[in-house]
């Protein structure tokens, strides 16, 4: 028995001595814990957000992040900001470095510069990604290897300086007198979460081959970067602007492996806006595929005002382009605790010029499907406390998936009619300039061609109601005085939607407890 004792006592030890410290299995993998929104966590992050050992990555002897798991799919390790140079010339970039995949063939990636009117790239990076934790570098960074375009090697990495809150991305060359680059971000206001490493984590889109969802936590550091690209004997741009750190954690939900689940997940906007007295995340998603996940699809965001030290929540809003699988303008209107939002963005940049459009999904082999970023100018208004912010010249980025069923829906609001006078929801007759004036209240009706799934109503952009029976309807019963637009979207089960929209003019004095009793009175009474 003693012997017994030893041998297996000895076994352990091995067992020790082999395995790395920071090699930690989960013992289940089973459906990661979801929620509609994480806008609530006000988190400035930790080592553990950055890298979460244990939960998304093991770490080997030398160092290789490797995925703790088969249900991990993407991680995000990307930069991306806008700015101008020392000579007032615009300058953007984009960079990312590989994530750790599940076969043999490695992630890479070419960072990319905006430099004199063009996209320019001078190096590629090739995973896997690493992790030293401050022996190496000054502080705990992820880093790779990549090469120039003559094969001499060279070194990216992102470090983070925890105690001044600072991220720092560096491209060196360890051969040869090639393109170096240092890029500093220092955050502002509160970060926007999209969850912590171990959840509830949050529906980023539909998987488009296989039936499944992609579900993602993390983090973005918004704030001003400032930063170098020097090609010694050659040229040197230093630049300042804003950038986004996008470390995101992506899973599968349903599935028992990522492996074969590909492309970027439909359809979603992400993306922020930065100014000097402000700055907005945005995390939005429409459904396209007919699974019903046991939460939403994404749609938070926080607003913050740096220098007023105020962050909100900002969850309640809607976010909608003037349509097709490359939109060129994109409006957000909504409120939130201190306020409304009301803004208008225009796209300066797309990347790249053309979105490649990809064909079919699992469950509409017809489909078209879109991937790309857009770099935009937003105006409009944001008031605070009865304050109001005009927002001019903002810049921001957004990043998209836009899809297109192959089965069309269609909608038609039939009341009110256009052009008519309605008095206490009946129609009386036309108007002489060929307005729809409205007094009192009125019931918006709209038919619909299609397998309709649901109906929503919508007063100003704001969703009022959702009606998911046929006949569809909603009263409008509301103070209300003067122009306002009325919109109906519908929907189908795999996505597809259609709108139809209207402006009146109404006047609406009555409150809804006293619209009840006075124009609807109980029967008997």
């Amino acid at each position: 028995m003693l012997y017994i004792m030893k041998e297996l006592l000895v076994g352990i030890v091995c067992i020790m001595l082999v395995t790395p410290s920071t090699l930690v299995i989960r013992t289940t993998d089973d459906k990661w814990p979801l929620t509609s929104s994480n806008s609530n966590i006000t988190d400035v992050p930790t080592l553990h957000d950055f890298v979460p050992l244990g939960t998304e990555f093991i770490k080997t002897h030398d160092n290789e992040l490797k995925w703790n798991g088969l249900k991990w799919r993407l991680s995000c390790f990307i930069f991306v900001g806008i700015g101008k140079t020392k000579e007032g010339e615009p300058f953007l970039f984009q960079i990312r470095i590989p994530h750790p995949t599940h076969g043999k063939k490695p992630d890479h990636f070419a960072d990319m510069f905006f430099i004199n009117g063009e996209w320019c790239t001078f190096y590629a990076l090739i995973g896997p990604p690493y992790y030293d934790e401050g022996d190496k570098f000054d502080f705990p960074t992820v880093y790779c290897y990549g090469k120039y375009r003559d094969g001499k090697k060279c070194r990216a990495s992102m470090s983070y300086n925890i105690d001044e809150r600072e991220w720092i991305y560096k491209v060196v060359p360890l051969e040869g007198n090639e393109v170096s680059v240092e890029i500093k971000l220092k955050p502002r206001g509160v970060t926007y979460w999209m969850g912590k490493p171990e959840g509830p984590y949050i529906i980023h889109g539909a998987i488009f081959n296989k039936e499944d969802i992609d579900i993602w936590g993390g983090f973005w550091e918004i704030g001003e970067c400032e930063g170098w690209i020097e090609k010694p004997g050659v040229k040197r741009i230093e630049f300042t602007g804003h950038a986004v750190w996008d470390r995101a954690y992506h899973r599968v939900y349903y599935l028992d492996t990522a492996v074969g689940a590909a492309g970027a997940p439909l359809w979603f906007t992400c993306g922020y806006l930065y100014s000097k007295e402000f700055q907005l995340a945005i995390g939005y998603a429409e459904k396209p595929s007919p699974i019903e996940p046991p939460v939403p699809f994404q749609h938070q965001g926080r607003l913050s005002f740096h220098s007023r030290g105020l962050s909100f929540r900002f969850d309640n809003y809607t976010l909608e382009d003037n349509g097709g699988l490359q939109p060129s303008k994109f409006y957000i209107n909504g409120s939130y605790e201190g306020g409304e939002v009301r803004l208008t963005g225009d796209v300066a940049l797309f990347y790249p010029t053309k979105w490649g459009v990809g064909k079919g999904t699992w469950w509409d082999y017809n489909a078209s499907r879109t991937w790309g970023r857009v770099f935009i100018n937003w105006r409009g208004t944001i008031t605070l406390y009865n304050k109001t912010i005009d927002v001019k010249d903002v810049t921001g980025v957004f990043e998209c998936t836009r899809y297109e069923g192959a089965v069309n829906v269609s909608v038609e609001i039939k009341k009110p009619l256009e052009g008519y006078l309605y008095l206490f929801d009946r129609q009386v007759f036309p108007t002489i300039l060929g307005n729809t004036l409205i007094i009192g209240p009125i019931t918006v009706e709209a038919d619909a061609l299609g397998e309709i799934s649901k109906m929503e109503f919508y007063i100003d952009g704001n969703l009022k109601s959702t009606d998911y029976d046929e006949p569809y309807s909603w009263l409008w019963n509301e103070f209300a005085i003067g122009k306002h637009e009325i919109k109906v979207i519908v929907y189908d089960s795999v996505g597809n939607k259609a709108e139809d929209k209207m402006d009146v003019i109404i006047f609406n004095l009555v409150d809804k407890k006293r619209l009840s009793t006075v124009f609807y009175p109980r029967e008997g009474l």
